[in-house]
C-alpha cells in the first residue's frame, strides 16, 4: 500500500492496532529539482518524514516517484543521477534497517527506463499497464496516441524485478489514478504477502543486509 504524504497520517494514528501480518506497508519520494544537488540527504530526510508520520521504524518498500529521462532537466532524474545517486542512498537506508526494498514508479523516457531496470539494482517497479495503454506488456498499434512502453515487462522479469501495476480505474480511467499493490493469486486470492514473496524470490540470501535479518527471514 504506497501511500501519498495525505495518506500517511491515518495510516499512522492507526499504526499500533494495525496488525494485518499480510499487510505490505510503502511509501514514495518524489525529489524536487532544487534537492538534485543533495540527493542522498533529501531521500533520508524525505524517509524520515514518512516513517514520522506513519509511527513505524521502517517500510517494506520505498518508492522513488520522479520521472526519468536519459539525461535528465527539469523535475526529471538522469540515468546516472537514479543509480549513481538515488540506488546508493536507498541501499544506506536498507542497511540501516528503514526499508526492506528498493521500488521505482517506472514513469519518464522508456528507453532511460529500461537502463534503470535492466541494471537490476531495483526490487519493485509500478508500471503503468491498463486497459488504455497496455504497452508494457504487448505492442501498440501503429500511431497509437499513448507512451509506448516497449513492453517493459520483459525488462522487469529479466533483471528479476518485481512489477506491479499502476491502473486507471475504468468509471473514472481519466480523473483518477489507483495503484494495485496486492498479488492475485491462481486461485484469485489476494494476499500482500505473495508481493513480498515474489520480490525476495530473486534475491538470494547473501545478497540481504544483516539489518534485514534482525527482523526475521522474508
Amino acid at each position: 500500500m504506497p501511500l501519498s504524504r495525505s495518506g500517511q497520517r491515518p495510516t499512522g494514528k492507526h499504526a499500533d492496532t494495525y496488525d494485518d501480518p499480510n499487510a505490505v506497508v510503502g511509501t514514495k519520494v518524489r525529489l524536487p529539482s532544487a534537492s538534485f544537488g543533495h540527493i542522498a540527504d533529501a531521500v533520508a530526510t524525505s524517509l524520515q518524514h514518512s516513517l514520522i508520520r506513519l509511527r513505524r521504524d521502517r517500510v517494506d518498500i520505498f518508492h522513488l516517484h520522479n520521472a526519468i529521462t536519459e539525461a535528465g532537466g527539469g523535475e526529471t532524474l538522469s540515468v546516472q543521477q537514479v543509480l549513481g545517486e538515488v540506488v546508493p542512498a536507498f541501499l544506506r537506508l536498507r542497511q540501516q534497517g528503514k526499508i526492506r526494498f528498493l521500488g521505482l514508479t517506472a514513469i519518464g523516457r522508456t528507453t532511460a527506463l529500461y537502463r534503470v531496470i535492466d541494471a537490476g539494482t531495483f526490487d519493485s517497479a509500478q508500471v503503468a499497464y491498463n486497459m488504455l495503454n497496455p504497452s508494457a506488456g504487448t505492442e501498440l498499434p501503429p500511431n497509437y496516441p499513448a507512451q509506448d512502453y516497449g513492453r517493459l515487462f520483459q525488462h522487469t522479469r529479466k533483471a528479476g524485478v518485481g512489477a506491479t501495476k499502476i491502473l486507471f480505474r475504468f468509471a473514472v480511467a481519466v480523473l483518477h489514478r489507483g495503484v494495485e499493490i496486492v498479488h492475485t493469486d491462481a486461485n484469485g486470492t489476494r494476499d500482500g504477502s505473495l508481493l513480498i514473496e515474489r520480490i525476495a524470490a530473486h534475491h538470494q540470501p547473501a545478497d540481504r543486509t544483516a539489518a534485514e535479518a534482525q527482523h526475521g527471514k522474508l
